[in-house]
């Protein structure tokens, strides 16, 4: 064989390698940031487990919460603060955005009940200002408003992503 020949073979066995390894590992750096691309930590985020929880996320707009399980009529705190004859108050609205993080965790809010009908900014979330909302269903939701009105946002400036509106017949 010739030197030639084989300065050949080993520059295409190096490019090869070179690739092979390239994509090895730039397929392990797209796993790892797909494990946390985005997602908050549990042990950094509040826990959300009743309505009492989800309204005191009014009183930290930029912080990071996770829903612990599913919110309806039977959860405490619904009485007080949802099925009420104006319903819920949105969180976040205009000069007071949402702008933390909240992971629905594939959980669903139910029965949601808002009738705010001359108010702007009306959804579960009223005004979100570059926040992030995700993995989180509305099921069987009553909502009025005047503008911008939605069942998971009224008006959105960030991110939401994986949410879904269903009601149920």
């Amino acid at each position: 064989m010739s030197m030639k020949k084989c300065l050949a073979i080993c520059a295409v066995l190096f490019l090869v390698a070179s690739v092979f390894g390239t994509v090895i590992g730039t397929g392990v750096s797209v796993e790892d940031e797909s494990l946390s691309g985005g997602s908050i930590a549990e042990e950094d985020a509040v826990e959300i487990e009743d309505w009492h929880d989800l309204d005191a996320v009014r009183d930290d707009l930029d912080g990071d919460y996770i829903l612990m399980n599913d919110l309806d009529e039977d959860t405490d705190g619904y009485d007080e603060l949802v099925d009420t004859e104006d319903g819920w108050e949105p969180i976040g609205y205009d000069d007071n955005e949402f702008t933390g993080t909240f992971d629905g965790d594939e959980h669903e809010i139910r029965d949601l009940y808002i009738d705010h009908p001359n108010t702007n900014y009306i959804g579960l979330f009223g005004y979100i200002d570059d926040g992030e909302v995700r993995n989180i269903g509305v099921v069987n939701a009553d909502v009025s408003g005047y503008w911008y009105v939605g069942g998971v946002v009224g008006v959105n400036s960030g991110t939401v992503e994986n949410t879904r509106m269903l009601q149920e017949m």
